[in-house]
């Protein structure tokens, strides 16, 4: 089988040699098996991420001057493979991960795409224990932080989205049931915001890439109990955890109302960084 492990980097991406580390480790057993990271930003081929990375004995370097994960993800999806396993470029891949997504891919002939868990790093402030309160909670979308799908079926990502793996498990979704297949096995840790203003950032987007796919018509994933009250869903956390959930929940509203009334400029969040 031919595996293709594809990270789609930011030029100044700080972890991403230690990722692709972990990638590497976990295609071991993959006799046909490359590592392709595109690198994207201005000047991308002189970046930060682009130095480092070459100096990482066998991987194969792509390079895109527009600053879009979307369109490195276009990049990505053309190579040649049977599998392609997307990984962010900021998180630690717990071993054996790769190796599940591909085998429950194997085991699951109609699905089309395998999704990883992502969890949390043990939170280092209130803010980040705000961050990382959902992920108690089981989602239904697609771990845009590590999946793999069958090559022949990516679609081309639109350049504009914001909420690349919201879209992605809408294409998916669109298939049929059985699609997607979740793999609780494989595991992609990753750092969250551990500053109100970098969480502040990412709820932003997160609004602003709902808003954008309602407006496109796309349908988002459900959420966890949707049959049920939303405030079913408290009964996951203990009380010592119930004031980062309220602090979410009011960064949540007012970034939803503040996308509605301007343009968000989002930004990074370098907290979220090693």
């Amino acid at each position: 089988m031919r595996v293709v492990a594809a990270v789609a980097c930011h030029r100044d991406e700080p972890g991403v040699a230690r990722t692709v580390a972990d990638l590497s480790d976990g295609l071991g057993q993959f006799e046909a098996a490359r590592i392709v990271v595109c690198v994207n930003g201005l000047a991308a081929r002189t970046s930060p991420a682009a130095t480092a990375l070459a100096e990482v004995p066998g991987v194969e370097l792509r390079f895109l001057e527009q600053p879009s994960k979307a369109e490195a993800w276009n990049v990505l999806r053309r190579e040649v493979a049977d599998v392609t396993v997307f990984s962010d470029a900021d998180v630690r891949i717990t071993p054996g991960s790769v190796a599940a997504l591909v085998e429950a891919l194997e085991e699951h002939p109609d699905a089309v795409l395998a999704s990883a868990a992502q969890r949390p790093s043990e939170p280092e402030s209130p803010a980040a224990r705000a961050a990382s309160s959902p992920f108690k909670l089981t989602w239904q979308g697609v771990a845009g932080t590590l999946y793999a799908a069958r090559t022949e079926w990516l679609p081309e990502m639109p350049a504009d989205v914001i909420l690349d793996d919201a879209w992605l498990w809408a294409a998916a979704s669109a298939m049929g049931e059985g699609c997607i297949v979740s793999v609780p096995d494989a595991v992609a840790t990753f750092r969250p915001a551990s500053s109100w203003r970098d969480l502040w950032r990412q709820r932003l987007r997160a609004e602003a890439g709902k808003r954008q796919l309602r407006s496109w018509g796309v349908r988002l994933a459900p959420a966890p109990d949707a049959a049920r009250p939303s405030w079913t869903t408290l009964r996951t956390y203990s009380p010592r955890e119930l004031p980062a959930v309220a602090a979410l929940a009011a960064v949540k509203l007012a970034a939803s109302g503040w996308s509605r009334l301007r343009q968000p400029d989002w930004g990074t969040a370098p907290t979220t960084k090693s």
